[in-house]
């Protein structure tokens, strides 16, 4: 959560509090305006949002419409939203109409630099690994081999070295533990209630 901070300067040079949408007096006491940068959204990866915004604290919490489920509030500040491309802007309309405010700035970035193939790098070994709780039976060493195989390398990522492979696909130590890796994938994916939907399999 950003930290809210109010510089020395601020809420200095006040002038009489105007009732926001007019130029009239207001008539008491107005509620602390906030001043800060929106947020990314939730439902989008790109940049985030430019400017600052303005917008009133609610002086009472909002209450849940009981027939329709709508919320709503006795507030009338609570809708008010104004946009700014900076934070001097918005300083400079609160101190002209009077109103009292508090300046949250933005928290700091963090950076993660990657290289462009890391980005798109894949470890089926790590991969397999992390859903092993999840995925139900635990992996034999036979299917272990065979997915150290298609990610590059018969050793296993502790040093331990995997059993390996023979032309045809299976252990070169025991064909019988050779298994249908895919076919294991849709056993442990899909309970016997919903089958996947391109095999054709249907509930009797």
């Amino acid at each position: 959560m950003a930290e809210a901070s109010i510089s020395r300067d601020h809420n200095l040079s006040r002038a009489a509090p105007i009732l926001p949408g007019t130029s009239s007096p207001a008539g008491g006491e107005l509620p602390l305006a906030r001043i800060h940068q929106p947020g990314r959204s939730a439902t989008s990866s790109g940049p985030p949002r430019k400017g600052w915004v303005l917008e009133f604290e609610r002086s009472s919490a909002p209450t849940i419409e009981p027939l329709m489920g709508w919320t709503a509030g006795d507030d009338p500040f609570a809708t008010i939203r104004l946009t700014f491309p900076d934070l001097q802007s918005a300083i400079g309309f609160a101190e002209r109409h009077g109103w009292r405010y508090r300046v949250e700035e933005p928290p700091p970035r963090r950076l993660m630099l990657k290289s462009y193939a890391d980005r798109f790098r894949y470890d089926l070994a790590e991969a397999v690994q992390r859903a092993a709780p999840y995925a139900g039976p635990a992996v034999t060493e036979a299917a272990r081999a065979r997915i150290d195989e298609m990610a590059g390398g018969s050793q296993g990522r502790d040093g331990e070295n995997r059993p390996q492979l023979n032309s045809s696909g299976g252990d070169a130590e025991s064909d019988n533990d050779a298994i249908d890796l895919v076919e294991e994938a849709l056993l442990e994916s899909f309970p016997a209630s919903d089958p996947p939907v391109w095999t054709g399999a249907a509930i009797r």
